[in-house]
């Protein structure tokens, strides 16, 4: 409550109150006077009404709240951090390598565990009732690579103050893959369990990427190239990267090797719509405009 009355008949109906005996009570006491409580008037407080009468008083002692503590005279009480997502999601991780690879399928980010081709499944197999053993990473079936991409600027101003501007990092792109390939990965299952029905022994070890929070993770060096295998002749070689096949109109990539002018599922319907009416035109030209 504020320390001074007012008269009641300058205050709203639903904003006046009354001690008597060292108690708050609702409305005022017939003596013409009443009481305020300060949340009505706290400049601290964000205020969706539309009390013009209270204006005034809210701007006096918001000027004045700001006096005090430029004097040192008041210290208002710090507000508590909001928890992040991120945060209590950590608390459950099992972190078993210092080395945690980031993977980009747009507009997400998401800090691995782990390496990337050490990331484990998360179902609960049934044949020994525990987590499966196997990794979601498969070599023998090419599905990311490596990529360089900027780093991403927080957002504030303290991500202004980051010295990051301008430069990348390494990233394990699966951008080349379709939305249940995705789905694959973002639920951290091995391609045995793709599409089973069997119960997760834990949840998924995933975090979405923060910049400041996450900055020790950031690679900087290329790591190496996960798809390396022997051919017949004994010489290595190493399978190309999925999805360096990019369509021609758009950023759609392909794993099967194609021409400079392929296009991909996309964009072929267009394609071939607009050249059925371009081929329209052509066989029945318009008559001239005199």
């Amino acid at each position: 409550m504020l320390v001074q009355e007012f008269p009641s008949h300058l205050v709203y109906e639903h904003l006046r109150w009354s001690i008597f005996n060292g108690i708050a009570h609702y409305g005022d006491d017939g003596t013409g006077h009443c009481r305020i409580a300060h949340p009505a008037i706290c400049p601290a407080v964000e205020h969706d009404d539309d009390l013009t009468a209270f204006q005034g008083l809210r701007l006096r002692y918001a000027v004045q709240t700001k006096a005090w503590i430029d004097k040192g005279e008041f210290v208002p009480a710090q507000r508590e951090r909001e928890v992040t997502e991120t945060e209590v999601s950590e608390q459950f991780i099992r972190i078993e390598s210092p080395v945690r690879h980031i993977i980009d399928y747009p507009p997400a980010r998401f800090l691995a565990p782990t390496a990337i081709d050490k990331v484990q499944c998360i179902v609960r197999a049934t044949t020994t009732n525990q987590r499966c053993n196997n990794t979601v990473f498969d070599p023998e079936r090419p599905e990311g690579h490596w990529e360089q991409v900027d780093i991403p600027m927080p957002s504030g101003r303290a991500g202004a103050a980051t010295l990051w501007a301008g430069q990348k990092m390494w990233v394990y792109s699966l951008t080349a893959l379709y939305t249940d390939a995705w789905r694959r990965w973002r639920y951290q299952r091995c391609t045995a369990h793709e599409s089973t029905t069997a119960p997760d022994a834990t949840m998924d070890e995933w975090l979405r990427f923060e910049t400041l929070r996450h900055s020790e993770f950031i690679v900087y060096d290329r790591p190496e190239d996960l798809y390396k295998r022997k051919i017949e002749s004994g010489a290595s070689l190493f399978r190309p990267s999925p999805g360096r096949y990019k369509c021609a109109n758009c950023t759609n990539r392909s794993y099967e090797p194609q021409s400079k002018d392929w296009l991909c599922w996309q964009c072929a319907p267009v394609a071939a719509r607009r050249e059925r009416v371009h081929a329209k035109w052509r066989s029945d030209p318009p008559p001239p405009v005199f």
